[in-house]
């Protein structure tokens, strides 16, 4: 499986948790450090699905659901990430998704279970075999840069143009100086 993209899990989880408002990062000779997670009022669970909530673009929108699995480990929405991923594969792959239509929904589970629960092994079968590799690639790929913007959309809504605007107005303001 893609080697890249276990390298980006550890700072993709670390960009969660500042979403959630805590963080993992250790100041080096340091033990602890980091925001703890009982600092806050709100659970870190419910802090990221507030954040993701704001990232969703439409109905059809998993980008947050598959970021929040990931973080998590809570697979609520699971039917549906693997639903929109075949039907994703179905349309965007052309002939080879539309020679694999019939088993595009273990190919999703597949991917879904890769980006997920971090399981890159599957037994492709001896028939396709080279169809359902690349199909699995793209799959992963795609739920990738699906939760990928999930979560630029969400860091912008945190720190987007409302938050500039409300710094700016304080630096102005006679009290802050």
């Amino acid at each position: 499986m893609n080697k890249a993209i276990q390298k980006d899990r550890a700072g993709f989880l670390e960009r969660l948790g500042q979403l959630a408002g805590t963080t993992a990062w250790r100041e080096p000779g340091k033990v602890g450090g980091g925001t703890p997670y009982a600092a806050r009022g709100m659970t870190t669970e419910n802090s990221l699905a507030l954040a993701l909530a704001m990232a969703r673009k439409n109905e059809r929108d998993v980008g947050p659901w598959v970021a929040y699995a990931m973080a998590t480990g809570v697979e609520d929405h699971a039917g549906d990430i693997i639903t929109w991923l075949a039907d994703k594969l179905v349309a965007g792959t052309q002939h080879i998704g539309a020679r694999n239509k019939d088993r595009m929904l273990i190919i999703s589970a597949v991917c879904y279970r890769n980006v997920i629960r971090n399981e890159s092994r599957y037994d492709a079968p001896k028939k396709g075999a080279k169809d359902f590799d690349l199909l699995v690639n793209i799959g992963v790929g795609w739920l990738w840069m699906t939760m990928e913007a999930a979560v630029e959309r969400a860091e912008h809504a945190l720190r987007g143009p409302a938050r500039v605007g409300s710094r700016a107005h304080a630096k102005m303001s006679p009290q802050a100086a």
